[in-house]
């Protein structure tokens, strides 16, 4: 294997249902990597945000509180040196302030833009990356695997720590 895991958890995130009895469980989940070859180390991150009212609270005020959440983890100290990828369903296209709030805040250039130079598909997946090379995005919205088509990065780790 050319990585080690070296830590990993999971933050439950604000949901649109007590947890206990949500059916869609808003959580974001961590894991930190060092690549053997070099001894890097680098965190990723993946969500799904929410997409449902719950008690009068509107799922955008939900999902901002969501945002809020992931930006305080993926900006918390342990992670802060390394190179961070941050992914997932975010159930917010990419001109929604929420999304732009999480990539301005924690630093992370969007996958699409980067290799692009816009945004070519708009969906509600999402990838972003900061301290790394981002050398292959693709999606694959003509093959639908589930209710969304997966989307794909390579990256090559830029940063050292």
């Amino acid at each position: 294997s050319k990585l080690k895991l070296v830590d990993s958890g999971v933050v439950v995130l604000t949901d649109e249902y007590p947890f206990e009895r949500s059916q869609n469980k808003r959580a974001a989940t961590w894991a930190i990597f060092e690549d053997l070859s070099t001894g890097n180390c680098f965190a990723v991150f993946n969500t799904h945000w929410s997409i449902q009212e719950y008690n009068g609270t509107s799922y955008a005020e939900i999902r901002a509180q969501q945002s809020r959440e992931l930006q305080a983890l993926v900006n918390d100290a342990r992670f802060k040196d390394m190179p961070r990828i941050v992914g997932g369903d975010f159930n917010a296209q990419y001109h929604f302030d929420i999304l732009q709030d999480l990539l301005t805040n924690c630093g992370l250039t969007h996958a699409d833009m980067a290799v692009n130079g816009e945004i070519t598909w708009d969906s509600v997946d999402h990838i972003g990356i900061t301290g790394a090379e981002i050398t292959t995005y693709k999606d694959w919205r003509f093959q639908q695997a589930s209710d969304h088509p997966p989307i794909h990065v390579d990256f090559t780790i830029t940063t050292t720590n």
